[in-house]
């Protein structure tokens, strides 16, 4: 018969009781680093996304009606003329933009296409198109804007890290939405007719 200092004495069970308390912590750290390698790759395929729709962008016909396929003649100077001389022979259209299903332009059926098929979970309402006039180009020619892609509101499903934090009660509003991400080029022929 064992006796109490006999039982105290006794460590057997004292590796089982160090894994009892050891292993959740060392779980909880692997997922959480796997779940942040996770959401860096969504960020990043994000990024590389809004790269490919900018591209698509710039060398298809636009994504918003309205962006002039030439540079409008102010009849201040000659055609052929940079748009950027001093006389402004180009006319200025300004900022023209859309979201999601507000773009009516021919082009936005492909830019959304190429974007997921780098990153399927972007939905049309995820993405912002912009045309913006930057004094580029010669009057007459082809209108050459800065074209912007944005994806916004593209939340990432934290299971692992949310779990832990509500869990402790400490950051319980960890940021699910991936911040907007931008790309901007300067557009091209913005024609499917040469390509």
């Amino acid at each position: 018969m064992r006796t109490l200092r006999n039982f105290l004495k006794d460590n057997g069970a004292t590796t089982m009781v160090e894994f009892v308390v050891i292993a959740p912590l060392f779980f909880a750290l692997v997922f959480g680093i796997v779940e942040m390698g996770l959401a860096i790759y969504w960020w990043k395929s994000i990024e590389e996304a809004a790269q490919l729709g900018a591209r698509m962008a710039v060398v298809r016909d636009p994504a918003v009606a309205g962006v002039p396929s030439i540079n409008g003649y102010t009849g201040d100077g000659f055609l052929g003329q940079a748009c950027r001389e001093a006389d402004a022979p180009c006319s200025d259209f300004g900022t023209l933009e859309c979201t999601g299903a507000t773009c009516d332009g021919a082009g936005f059926p492909t830019i959304l296409a190429a974007m997921t098929n780098i990153f399927p979970f972007i939905k049309a309402s995820n993405v912002r198109v912009s045309y913006r006039y930057i004094g580029v180009g010669f009057a007459g020619g082809p209108a050459v804007p800065a074209v912007t892609v944005t994806v916004t509101g593209v939340k990432y499903p934290f299971f692992v890290l949310g779990a832990v934090f509500s869990i402790f009660g400490a950051f319980t509003d960890l940021p699910e939405t991936i911040p907007d991400i931008r790309a901007t080029l300067t557009g091209e022929d913005m024609a499917t007719a040469g390509s």
